[in-house]
């Protein structure tokens, strides 16, 4: 990692609202067609300049938890779940037993005590409440490498 590169949580999270409303595209990187949970980490990461940002090229539909577990620790440090502020990542299992989705913890000035989730899911990439998932769905915390406060 390069020792100079710096990102502040605003520029993860504008980065990130920028893709708001775009559609869930499987495997998909591109800001303007689409993408996934993957996808939009990695477009993110591009969008804030993140040097050296690893990718995963091909996965099934349902990509293994280890794949989206090893592209988010390539890029980011593992934190404990209850340090997670806005702009870290959350690894999250949504059906069964294993983690296989990610999402941006986002805050939202007018539920100010509702933590908010923006991710990418099968009705494109939009912010809803924590709430709304089981507290057993989140498994792991990251915050991007570079971070400053």
């Amino acid at each position: 990692m390069d020792k100079e590169f710096k990102v502040t949580r605003k520029q993860i999270i504008q980065a990130a609202e920028s893709m708001l409303g775009l559609p869930f595209v499987h495997q998909g990187r591109c800001d303007e067609t689409g993408v996934d949970c993957v996808g939009l980490l990695v477009v993110m990461g591009q969008k804030i300049q993140y040097p050296k940002i690893v990718d995963a090229e091909a996965y099934r539909r349902i990509p293994s938890a280890e794949v989206i577990r090893e592209i988010i620790e390539l890029n980011c440090d593992e934190i404990p779940l209850e340090d997670a502020k806005e702009g870290d990542i959350y690894l999250m299992r949504l059906t069964g037993l294993k983690p296989r989705h990610a999402a941006i913890i986002y805050h939202d000035e007018r539920r100010p005590d509702e933590p908010m989730l923006l991710h990418a899911t099968k009705k494109g990439v939009r912010i809803e409440p924590k709430s709304k998932y089981p507290e057993s769905w989140f498994v792991r915390a990251y915050r991007v490498r570079g971070l400053v406060d």
